[in-house]
């Protein structure tokens, strides 16, 4: 998982970036930004569950870009 290097916004509810509660469909939802496209990553009933599609979504996106990355140096 990458470092993070920004600091959550205060309006969060969730505590961690990229995880919302939808008040009009009642559940937490999922999202990530790669490469200035955003992915949405799924709707869940937990708060548990959308950290943890967060946490798949970043190694799904930005793991193979850091190994690319890596390589070339």
């Amino acid at each position: 998982m990458l470092r993070h290097t920004r600091a959550v916004y205060s309006t969060c509810k969730s505590g961690v970036s990229g995880v919302v509660w939808n008040k009009k469909r009642k559940h937490w939802e999922a999202h990530i930004t790669f490469q200035q496209i955003k992915h949405y990553l799924g709707s869940f009933k937990t708060k548990k569950e959308a950290i943890e599609a967060r946490i798949a979504g970043e190694k799904k996106y930005f793991d193979p870009y850091i190994k690319e990355k890596h390589k070339s140096q």
